[in-house]
């Protein structure tokens, strides 16, 4: 207890070093520990499902290799089909679709919602916590998660309500569901059972448990001979079995629903650099000033010596006082995470699920690990030179700072200038992207859904589409005759269309494409106008073998006439009765190149097919300038009289082209927030050295003031040594930015080209502002009165 209070005594004598000491270490352990929790929540995703490694979701597996979630059902009664999960290694298995853009009637009002179509199997496979009532579900049961539940029935209990599901059917919600306690890749609002119907219109995927993780290789194995089956146009593919826990991070899966969550690897991995990074900031700014400190208490660890104070009771008093220190920043740390917390996930995107345990563990851990860590450096400096040297050195001459307190500065502001130069290529590669001619309509659109998709194929699925297009005719003519609107379309929103298809071209040139369907007016509206032949007519048809080419495939097939040559797909683009052949297409018009997906990805060539869109599709309709708020309200007038009312959600295409890059610009902001951070903690860290550094040099001063020396002369002689860190620091920074920024951009195909003038910004922004830091010093310095100086001394 004596230690404690003699440490608490020694840290308020050096309060202005211990304050920013504190203050610097929480800035940077509150940003670590925003990215920690967020890489934990990351790489725990399904965590909460026990026996995790022996379930495994199914994959399906084509001859280019590429993967996609599946389920392996033979739905065709296929000749070739072999039953991958017909093995006693498989204890049993649930099947599940997922639905994004489903809705739920009740009382005529319709609520948007994401629904899970699957049996009570899933919920024993993968155990969400109930809130109230069964997970059990009979053909005509629903549940729902507590904050769908909340959404739609207020504080009134959901148990034993019905509702109409969007097949028509009227379904009973007999459980609630409440959230688990890990992050899932189960997102949905509402689960109906499969049995309501015996036909649904979504893929379907599935999850199998095995008896041990161990069968799953063997298995894969056996499974791994391609089959041809009719579903996939004879195309070879065979099933394998991924393990539930790796499923979340496999960037090379492909999932058909966005109400399945996967992750990005990448992004674990780019933010865990940049936490340790920050990290390194804040402890090197720690130790540097702690030095500092110990400099200031050389005469104090000298006498203790002298009077017969042991290295042990020296070492217990430096440990207790950086234990206190970083107690302290823990504690402010945590407070900022939490006041925060908010901030960062509006503006980053970072919302993660809190762990108390995992935070206990991590502070702990830190607790444990830094206080000693950080003694042992100061400790055997100050502790092993001999007394009475020691003594005489402090007594008899100036202080000088070692050697190793410039390097940690060094090291400080090189990792400073890697944050500020990789927050600017960031920021400059997003808005390269974003500001990207997509060579489509973009400007005033905005995209809605007046009808959700058709879910199953019932028998009413026909009355269902006759309503939709009836109504939708109404809606077109109310929207064709207002003012507020210039034009609408209906189809696949163009910044995700198609898929990819390699095509052949007479000349045995190959060479891979997006296959798009659209209609006339859907072209039209969007720009997609052929600059050679024509576009599509009334009396074109999906079941044609006719095509509009866009002008980069035809270079990449070396096609010179293109009205005489015909391309063939790899595989069959359309699927009438019995018909298997694969026959080539012809070209009729040329279309001009345009963007969809990624914008930092290479550009892909593409292939236009007549298809009708259907009034369950999305709904793009341009608005008159300047009267955006009218025609809003307007939609949602008009959605009610022909819908009879509803959720009605609707979203800007510019915003959603920008969704697309959401993890990209989540690193940008995340490495700019982290790079004004490591500026805060490194000029506080040169304040609180600086402080030590230049007072040390006044008694110089006031000598050199003697001897005739001019301000400029002071400031040069003062600024001098930081000039000789801040360079190389810049130098070594640069080159360490370049070489890791040269490599992240390697991951896009479109990218910004690493500039000098990114290196010498970044350098001139950090120079100025620790440049404005050292002024509050050296301005002090340059008041200084010779007299006062020499008469002291």
């Amino acid at each position: 207890m004596k230690n404690i209070f003699l440490s608490l005594k020694i840290l308020m004598r050096f309060r202005t070093y211990t304050a920013i000491n504190i203050v610097g270490l929480a800035l940077s352990l509150a940003s670590v520990f925003v990215l920690v929790r967020y890489i934990h929540q990351e790489l725990t995703v399904n965590d909460f499902i026990p026996d995790i490694d022996r379930k495994f979701m199914t994959v399906v597996v084509d001859a280019k290799n590429e993967r996609a979630l599946s389920d392996s059902y033979d739905w065709n009664n296929d000749p070739e089909y072999r039953n991958p999960l017909d093995d006693s290694s498989v204890e049993c298995m649930t099947r599940f679709i997922s639905m994004d853009d489903d809705a739920l009637s009740i009382d005529g009002y319709r609520y948007n919602v994401k629904t899970l179509v699957t049996d009570s199997l899933f919920f024993s496979m993968v155990p969400y916590p109930l809130v109230a009532g069964t997970l059990e579900l009979a053909p005509t049961d629903a549940l729902i998660t507590a904050d769908a539940a909340h959404r739609i029935f207020g504080k009134t209990d959901p148990i034993g309500k019905s509702f109409t599901a969007s097949t028509g059917q009227t379904v009973k919600i007999v459980g609630v569901v409440g959230k688990p306690a890990t992050k899932s890749s189960f997102k949905f609002d509402i689960v109906l059972s499969r049995q309501l119907n015996d036909y649904w219109a979504f893929a379907t995927y599935e999850m199998v448990r095995l008896r041990s993780a161990a069968d799953a290789e063997r298995l894969n194995k056996k499974n791994a001979r391609p089959m041809k089956l009719i579903m996939y146009s004879g195309e070879p593919v065979h099933y394998q079995l991924e393990s539930v826990k790796n499923v979340y991070l496999d960037k090379s899966l492909k999932n058909y629903a966005m109400s399945f969550l996967l992750g990005n690897k990448d992004t674990v991995v780019y933010y865990a650099v940049a936490a340790v990074l920050v990290f390194l900031v804040g402890i090197f700014n720690f130790v540097n000033l702690y030095l500092v400190v110990m400099h200031k208490r050389e005469r104090e660890i000298a006498l203790k010596k002298v009077l017969g104070a042991s290295r042990f009771s020296i070492f217990l008093q430096l440990y207790i006082e950086n234990l206190l220190s970083i107690a302290a920043s823990l504690f402010v740390a945590w407070l900022i995470v939490e006041v925060a917390r908010p901030l960062v996930a509006s503006s980053l995107d970072m919302d993660a699920v809190a762990d108390i345990c995992f935070d206990i563990l991590l502070s702990a851990f830190l607790l444990v690990l830094l206080p000693p860590l950080l003694t042992i450096y100061p400790f055997l400096k100050f502790s092993g030179a001999s007394s009475v040297r020691t003594v005489s050195s402090v007594t008899g001459g100036r202080r000088r700072t070692s050697p190793v307190q410039t390097l940690l500065l060094f090291f400080q502001y090189v990792l400073t200038f890697c944050f500020v130069v990789a927050a600017i290529c960031l920021t400059r590669q997003i808005h390269f992207m974003l500001d990207s001619d997509v060579e489509y309509r973009t400007d005033n659109i905005i995209q809605c859904r007046f009808w959700n998709p058709i879910i199953s194929y019932s028998e009413n699925i026909r009355d269902l589409e006759e309503k939709m297009h009836s109504e939708s005719e109404i809606m077109e003519k109310r929207i064709s005759e207002s003012p507020l609107f210039t034009g609408h379309a209906v189809g696949d929103p163009p910044y995700a269309m198609g898929y990819l298809k390699t095509f052949t071209a007479d000349n045995g040139e190959r060479a891979e494409a997006r296959v798009v369907y659209a209609d006339k007016r859907y072209m039209e509206f969007f720009g997609f106008c052929s600059t050679l032949g024509r576009g599509w007519s009334e009396g074109d048809q999906l079941t044609q073998y006719k095509l509009i080419a866009s002008e980069s495939l035809l270079k990449k097939l070396r096609i010179s006439d293109w009205r005489s040559t015909r391309i063939t797909p790899e595989s069959r683009l359309w699927i009438s009765g019995g018909d298997t052949r694969n026959l080539p297409y012809e070209i009729v018009g040329v279309t001009h190149d345009f963007r969809s997906g990624h914008l930092g990805q290479a550009d892909v060539p593409s292939v236009f097919l007549f298809g009708n869109s259907g009034a369950d599709d999305l709904w793009f309709i341009s608005i008159t300038p300047g009267r955006e708020t009218e025609a809003v309200d307007y939609l949602k007038k008009i959605h009610k009289e022909v819908t009879g009312g509803g959720d009605f959600e609707y979203s800007y295409l510019t915003d959603e082209i920008a969704r697309l890059h959401a993890d990209d610009v989540r690193t940008a902001r995340v490495i700019t927030s982290f790079a004004v951070i490591s500026i805060i903690i490194s000029c506080m860290g040169l304040l609180g050295f600086s402080m030590y550094d230049i007072r040390r040099r006044w008694r110089e001063i006031g000598l050199r003031k003697v001897q005739g020396a001019e301000t400029s002369d002071i400031c040069r002689f003062l600024l001098r040594r930081y000039v000789r860190i801040f360079i190389p620091a810049f130098v070594v920074g640069s080159a360490l930015a370049y070489i890791g920024l040269s490599r992240y951009l390697e991951y896009f195909a479109r990218h910004v080209s690493l500039s000098p003038w990114m290196f010498l910004l970044g350098g001139v922004a950090v120079f100025l502002i620790a440049g404005l830091t050292l002024w509050v010093e050296v301005r002090k310095a340059l008041r200084v009165n010779p007299a006062e100086i020499i008469r002291s001394e």
